[in-house]
Protein backbone atom coordinates (compact mmCIF):
# COMPACT_ATOMS: atom_id res chain seq x y z
CA UNK A 1 0.00 0.00 0.00
CA UNK A 2 0.95 3.50 -0.71
CA UNK A 3 0.06 7.03 0.37
CA UNK A 4 -1.25 9.61 -2.85
CA UNK A 5 -0.45 12.95 -2.57
CA UNK A 6 -3.72 14.02 -0.99
CA UNK A 7 -3.35 11.46 1.94
CA UNK A 8 -5.68 8.35 0.84
CA UNK A 9 -4.00 4.92 1.20
CA UNK A 10 -4.48 3.14 -2.28
CA UNK A 11 -3.56 -0.35 -3.65
CA UNK A 12 -0.56 -0.89 -6.09
CA UNK A 13 -2.29 -2.54 -7.99
CA UNK A 14 -5.26 0.22 -8.17
CA UNK A 15 -2.81 2.36 -10.08
CA UNK A 16 -1.11 -0.04 -12.26
CA UNK A 17 1.64 -0.77 -10.08
CA UNK A 18 2.27 -4.60 -8.84
CA UNK A 19 4.26 -5.08 -5.60
CA UNK A 20 7.06 -7.77 -5.70
CA UNK A 21 5.59 -9.66 -3.02
CA UNK A 22 1.82 -9.60 -5.04
CA UNK A 23 0.90 -13.36 -4.70
CA UNK A 24 -1.22 -13.22 -8.12
CA UNK A 25 1.53 -10.93 -10.21
CA UNK A 26 4.54 -13.55 -8.67
CA UNK A 27 1.89 -16.83 -10.12
CA UNK A 28 1.60 -14.98 -13.30
CA UNK A 29 5.15 -14.71 -13.98
CA UNK A 30 5.47 -18.06 -12.90
CA UNK A 31 3.19 -19.48 -15.58
CA UNK A 32 5.00 -16.89 -18.31
CA UNK A 33 8.55 -18.31 -17.25
CA UNK A 34 7.22 -21.78 -17.59
CA UNK A 35 5.31 -21.25 -20.87
CA UNK A 36 8.19 -19.56 -22.58
CA UNK A 37 10.79 -21.22 -21.17
CA UNK A 38 13.01 -18.62 -19.74
CA UNK A 39 13.57 -17.42 -23.11
CA UNK A 40 12.98 -13.98 -24.65
CA UNK A 41 9.75 -14.28 -27.48
CA UNK A 42 11.49 -11.79 -29.38
CA UNK A 43 13.56 -14.26 -31.22
CA UNK A 44 11.03 -15.63 -32.25
CA UNK A 45 8.86 -13.46 -34.33
CA UNK A 46 11.88 -12.04 -36.79
CA UNK A 47 13.26 -13.22 -39.51
CA UNK A 48 17.46 -14.03 -40.59
CA UNK A 49 17.45 -10.44 -42.31
CA UNK A 50 15.92 -8.90 -39.20
CA UNK A 51 18.24 -10.40 -36.93
CA UNK A 52 20.97 -9.20 -38.64
CA UNK A 53 19.13 -5.40 -38.09
CA UNK A 54 18.96 -5.95 -35.07
CA UNK A 55 20.83 -3.25 -32.36
CA UNK A 56 21.11 -5.27 -29.66
CA UNK A 57 21.24 -3.49 -26.26
CA UNK A 58 22.87 -3.68 -23.18
CA UNK A 59 20.08 -4.49 -20.96
CA UNK A 60 19.93 -8.36 -21.20
CA UNK A 61 18.31 -9.58 -18.71
CA UNK A 62 14.84 -11.18 -18.75
CA UNK A 63 11.56 -9.17 -17.60
CA UNK A 64 7.91 -10.05 -17.54
CA UNK A 65 6.47 -7.26 -20.03
CA UNK A 66 2.59 -6.74 -20.09
CA UNK A 67 1.50 -6.44 -23.88
CA UNK A 68 -1.33 -3.70 -22.96
CA UNK A 69 0.12 -1.70 -20.59
CA UNK A 70 -1.11 -2.64 -16.85
CA UNK A 71 -1.97 1.20 -16.39
CA UNK A 72 -4.22 1.25 -19.84
CA UNK A 73 -5.93 -2.61 -19.11
CA UNK A 74 -5.75 -3.40 -14.89
CA UNK A 75 -8.70 -6.05 -16.03
CA UNK A 76 -5.64 -8.10 -17.48
CA UNK A 77 -2.82 -7.37 -15.62
CA UNK A 78 -2.89 -10.69 -14.29
CA UNK A 79 -3.28 -12.30 -17.25
CA UNK A 80 -0.45 -14.59 -18.79
CA UNK A 81 -1.98 -14.01 -22.47
CA UNK A 82 -1.01 -10.45 -21.72
CA UNK A 83 2.70 -11.12 -20.82
CA UNK A 84 5.73 -12.18 -22.34
CA UNK A 85 8.79 -12.70 -21.73
CA UNK A 86 11.55 -10.34 -23.16
CA UNK A 87 15.01 -9.09 -22.62
CA UNK A 88 14.88 -6.00 -21.01
CA UNK A 89 16.18 -3.48 -23.90
CA UNK A 90 13.17 -4.95 -26.17
CA UNK A 91 10.89 -4.55 -23.36
CA UNK A 92 12.27 -0.56 -23.02
CA UNK A 93 11.98 -0.04 -26.86
CA UNK A 94 8.33 -1.69 -26.57
CA UNK A 95 6.70 0.51 -23.77
CA UNK A 96 8.71 3.41 -25.63
CA UNK A 97 6.84 3.40 -28.65
CA UNK A 98 9.98 2.49 -30.61
CA UNK A 99 11.24 -0.13 -33.22
CA UNK A 100 12.44 -3.32 -31.04
CA UNK A 101 14.75 -3.66 -34.23
CA UNK A 102 16.58 -0.31 -33.79
CA UNK A 103 14.92 2.07 -31.09
CA UNK A 104 13.72 4.58 -33.55
CA UNK A 105 10.01 5.69 -32.91
CA UNK A 106 6.92 4.20 -34.04
CA UNK A 107 3.21 4.66 -34.86
CA UNK A 108 0.55 3.49 -32.18
CA UNK A 109 -0.47 0.93 -34.84
CA UNK A 110 3.54 -0.38 -35.38
CA UNK A 111 3.61 -0.90 -31.79
CA UNK A 112 0.89 -2.71 -31.81
CA UNK A 113 2.04 -4.39 -35.07
CA UNK A 114 5.16 -5.63 -33.37
CA UNK A 115 3.22 -6.90 -30.00
CA UNK A 116 1.15 -8.73 -32.46
CA UNK A 117 4.08 -10.62 -34.25
CA UNK A 118 5.93 -11.01 -30.54
CA UNK A 119 2.70 -12.63 -28.98
CA UNK A 120 1.59 -14.78 -32.08
CA UNK A 121 5.26 -16.24 -33.32
CA UNK A 122 4.31 -14.28 -37.03
CA UNK A 123 6.69 -13.36 -39.30
CA UNK A 124 4.80 -10.85 -41.76
CA UNK A 125 5.43 -7.47 -43.17
CA UNK A 126 3.16 -4.68 -41.87
CA UNK A 127 0.18 -3.52 -43.10
CA UNK A 128 -0.83 -0.33 -41.85
CA UNK A 129 -5.07 -0.60 -43.15
CA UNK A 130 -5.09 -3.19 -40.09
CA UNK A 131 -5.80 -2.38 -37.00
CA UNK A 132 -3.08 -4.07 -34.81
CA UNK A 133 -4.00 -3.21 -31.57
CA UNK A 134 -8.09 -4.85 -31.89
CA UNK A 135 -6.23 -7.83 -33.10
CA UNK A 136 -3.61 -8.05 -30.11
CA UNK A 137 -6.76 -6.96 -27.40
CA UNK A 138 -8.75 -9.71 -28.98
CA UNK A 139 -5.97 -12.69 -28.81
CA UNK A 140 -5.31 -11.46 -24.93
CA UNK A 141 -9.30 -11.44 -24.34
CA UNK A 142 -9.89 -14.70 -25.85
Amino acid sequence: MSIDNIGKITNKVEIGRRSFEDPKWIACKKEVAKRDKGLCQFQFCISLVEANQLVVGNQKQLDPAHVIAASDDAENIYNPKNVVTLQRYIHRRMDDYQNPLNGESITKNEHYYWWWRIITHKIEKYNDNVDYKEMVENFIRC
